[in-house]
């Protein structure tokens, strides 16, 4: 598990210590998916990002247990995940349980609101589906 690791963008290739696709499962809580996937697709590389830390470090130490070496951690607030990846990096982003924030206050902190499209738009290799 890497918590706010530095130096990052464009290095996850060293990471892994391959160059496959990288997908990444967004607010993960225990990483079930990025696990889940990872046991599936050994082709791929997943990583589950989370702000709690005592989540995701169930799932650090499942991929750990099992040797999963295709399935990695981070923890960080989401709106900074450019300071992670580089341009072009990351293949395909998850969303499998965002928190609704149901107050049209919090409207910002959704995952499906257009400043998180901004960064699928410029990291991933791919353009999002229109909505």
């Amino acid at each position: 598990m890497l918590i706010y690791p530095e130096g990052m963008q464009g290095k996850w290739k060293e990471h892994f210590g391959n160059d496959q696709p990288i997908t990444l499962e967004l607010a993960c809580g225990k990483g079930d998916y990025a696990l889940g996937l990872g046991r599936m697709f050994p082709e791929r590389n997943f990583i589950g990002v989370d702000l709690k830390g005592n989540r995701i470090w169930r799932g650090a130490k499942t991929a750990l247990d099992e040797q999963l070496a295709n399935v990695g951690f981070l923890r960080t607030q989401i709106d900074h995940l450019q300071n992670y990846f580089a341009a072009g990096e990351v293949a395909e982003i998850w969303i499998t349980f965002p928190d609704p924030f149901l107050r049209a206050s919090k409207a910002k902190k959704r995952l499906t609101h257009p400043k998180f499209r901004l960064f699928t738009s410029r990291y991933c290799n791919r353009a999002p589906p229109s909505t």
